[in-house]
């Protein structure tokens, strides 16, 4: 029997620890809520199955959107990426000791910038990349990325990644396959808004120089491109996603809510030089309508929320290695579903969407999927309870490549309401794996008030 069955049986066993369990998951003891280094213990349970208990990472009221990355080199090594009232444009939390001590630093200054949309990764070497969008007079210029030798401790002095008026990043993705021709690239996933381009930029040089290649461009009155998101393969494949809406008559204005998209894909062999001609994937319809949203908002509370088709790519020596999986929601008429749709030939043909949670009520929004490096498909999600939005995240897993998702359940017990402060809720979090254990970020305000925090949890097979 090879690693990848002995990992595969792992997993079995877990799941069916959890479901003979009743999902009654122990966690580890609770840890200190400041947020502050050496107050928190590692993050970590035992026995596995177990979910861990949550830690607050930002003291401070923490803005938009989180993302969380792992070192491939080193699993001890975390990095979180937000904006919080602690810095001028973006806080990012280190850990070099698997979640038992935390230190925060500031982006490197550079004029505008802000963190809407934090990027954040590792490349070769263990090299950490962190980036964000720029501001001048509440206009986006371009996408700045900055490198760091010692695990976010210190970063150098930004670079532009991407330039245009209205230019934004939404994803970070490295290269790290030692199979890929393309070992080493870093790739962006952005668009230009203004201009309803999609694109993707990419630098073979370790993030000191460029290149961006548009993949989409505007199709035409009332449609609209937004929200890509980038994978990479163990080939080198690079795989994009993102929104197609069909706006009602009257522009920018008349909203893509409550209407059928198209979540759109395309692919390049070459290592971002090129693109496939972009095709529809899935339909899923979009979240209501109000007028503070051009997306939709969450039924029971009216807060914005955005659909973004998250892909991911199966790198393991498992049996579905190669697999391509894109998460999104969609709306029934009354909840929001969270959903995965599954390639097995490389994005040519696509699986009907598979609901990650079926029988559990309540909105299912802020949806994230990778791939362990055994093979099992992670999907996390915001779960709303079913009279109100109110929410806590979810967990589900996949261990035969997507046809089925097992092993429901939240990974904490307090809820938060994303109503507090719905200006500032933010457009996405991020999850990631380390090992046999999945680390989630959310954003947090379980305790009250309008501020939200960055919370960290996971859960340890």
């Amino acid at each position: 029997m090879d690693m990848s069955r002995n990992e595969m049986l792992v997993v079995w066993v877990a799941i069916a620890a959890l479901l003979s369990f009743g999902l009654g998951l122990p966690s580890s003891a609770q840890v200190n809520a400041t947020g502050q280094p050496g107050g928190s213990p590692v993050l970590s349970c035992s026995p596995a199955p177990c979910v861990f208990t949550p830690e607050i990472l930002s003291p401070k009221s923490a803005l938009f959107s989180n993302v969380i990355a792992a070192n491939p080199t080193d699993p001890s090594q975390m990095l979180v990426a937000t904006a919080d009232s602690g810095c001028a444009s973006m806080s990012i939390f280190s850990s070099g000791d698997g979640g038992t001590t935390w230190t925060r630093v500031c982006f490197p200054y550079h004029p505008g910038l802000s963190a809407a949309r934090p990027l954040l990764g590792y490349g070769l070497g263990g090299v950490a990349y962190a980036g964000t969008q720029g501001v001048i007079d509440n206009q986006m210029y371009g996408v700045a990325i900055s490198s760091s030798l010692d695990n976010g401790k210190t970063w150098s002095k930004p670079t532009e990644a991407m330039r245009g008026f209205h230019a934004y990043g939404m994803l970070l993705e490295a290269d790290n396959s030692p199979s890929s021709p393309f070992l080493g690239s870093l790739y962006i996933a952005g668009g230009i808004y203004d201009k309803d381009e999609i694109v993707v930029s990419h630098s073979r040089d370790g993030g000191k120089t460029w290149t961006t290649t548009v993949i989409d461009r505007q199709r035409g009155l009332y449609l609209r491109d937004y929200f890509p998101s980038v994978a990479t393969a163990a080939d080198g494949t690079v795989y994009a996603t993102w929104l197609l809406c069909k706006e009602r008559a009257g522009g920018e204005y008349g909203g893509c809510d409550g209407r059928i998209a198209d979540v759109m894909f395309s692919k390049s062999t070459d290592g971002g030089d090129t693109w496939s001609a972009s095709v529809a994937i899935a339909y899923p319809r979009l979240a209501p309508g109000s007028m503070v949203s051009t997306w939709g908002t969450l039924p029971l509370s009216g807060v914005p929320v955005s659909e973004i088709p998250v892909v991911a790519v199966d790198n393991s020596n498992g049996p579905n290695t190669g697999n391509v999986y894109v998460a999104f929601y969609h709306y029934g008429g009354t909840y929001l579903k969270v959903y995965v749709i599954t390639s097995r030939d490389a994005g040519q043909t696509w699986s009907s969407p598979v609901s990650v949670s079926g029988l559990r009520s309540g909105d299912q929004f802020n949806p994230w999927v990778s791939v362990s490096a055994g093979g099992t498909v992670g999907v996390t999600w915001l779960n709303g309870i079913y009279w109100t939005d109110t929410y806590r995240p979810y967990f589900a897993i996949s261990t035969d490549g997507g046809v089925t998702f097992t092993g429901d359940h939240s990974l904490a017990n307090g809820y938060s309401d994303p109503s507090a402060n719905p200006t500032f809720f933010g457009a996405y979090r991020t999850h990631v794996w380390i090992g046999n254990a999945l680390y989630a970020t959310w954003q947090d305000n379980h305790s009250g008030g309008a501020d939200f925090q960055v919370a960290i949890g996971g859960v340890q097979f």
